[in-house]
C-alpha cells in the first residue's frame, strides 16, 4: 500500500488490525504516525518512512511481523523510542543521518542497522537484517525469490542462458543504487 504525499497525518487507529497489510510505502509529505496507526497489523514485514516524519505516537507499529523491517529514510523522529515494536523487528537508519540515530534509544530486542549501501553494496550488509535476502553475482541455476521476504539486489546479477529466476506473486524486490540485472543469452 502506497499513502500519498498529500496526507500530511496517519490518525489513530488509522490502520488497526488490518488483516492483509504487509507493505506501507509512506511518500514525502507525511508528518506524523497516530497512536496504534499499524497495531496488530501481524503481517505488516516493511515500512518506508519518509524523511518529513517528525513524530510517531505511542505503540503505532505494536504487535507488527517480528521480522518487520523499518526502512527510515531521515532523522531519527520523536517518539521512536515508544512505537511498540516486537521483538525481532529491525531499523534501518539512513546515512545521511548517522549522526543522529547514534544516540537513539530504542528497545534492546529491536535492531538498528546502517542502511547497506552506507557500508558497501555487498551483500554481507543485508544479511544483518531478518526478513531479508540479498541477491548478487552469477545466478548458475533456477532460483524463487519468495513472497514471505525482501529481495535485495545488492550487486548487479547476471542470469545465465537456460537458468530461470521465479518471483513469486507479492514478492518485494529492490536494487541498491547503481546495482542491475543482465541476462546472457548463448
Amino acid at each position: 500500500m502506497t499513502i500519498p504525499g498529500s496526507v500530511t497525518n496517519i490518525g489513530e487507529y488509522a490502520f488497526k488490525d488490518a488483516k492483509k497489510l504487509r507493505r506501507v510505502y509512506l511518500a514525502e509529505g507525511l508528518e506524523s504516525i497516530g497512536r496504534q496507526a499499524f497495531s496488530g497489523c501481524k503481517l505488516l514485514q516493511y515500512v518506508e518512512i519518509p524523511s518529513t516524519v517528525n513524530k510517531i505516537e505511542y505503540n503505532a507499529f505494536e504487535t507488527v511481523s517480528h521480522s518487520a523491517i523499518l526502512y527510515f529514510q531521515g532523522p531519527p523522529p520523536e517518539g521512536i523510542g515508544n512505537i511498540g515494536l516486537p521483538r525481532g523487528t529491525t531499523i534501518v537508519r539512513p546515512a545521511a543521518y548517522a549522526a543522529e540515530w547514534a544516540n537513539v534509544s530504542v528497545p534492546y530486542y529491536v535492531k538498528v542497522v546502517p542502511e547497506p549501501s552506507e557500508v558497501s553494496p555487498d551483500a554481507r550488509d543485508w544479511s544483518l537484517v531478518d526478513g531479508v535476502e540479498a541477491h548478487s553475482g552469477v545466478i548458475a541455476a533456477d532460483e524463487t525469490w519468495t513472497a514471505d521476504k525482501i529481495h535485495v539486489v545488492s550487486g548487479w546479477i547476471t542470469v545465465t542462458n537456460g537458468v530461470t529466476v521465479t518471483v513469486e506473486r507479492g514478492a518485494l524486490v529492490k536494487f541498491c543504487p547503481g546495482q542491475g540485472l543482465s541476462l546472457i543469452h548463448i
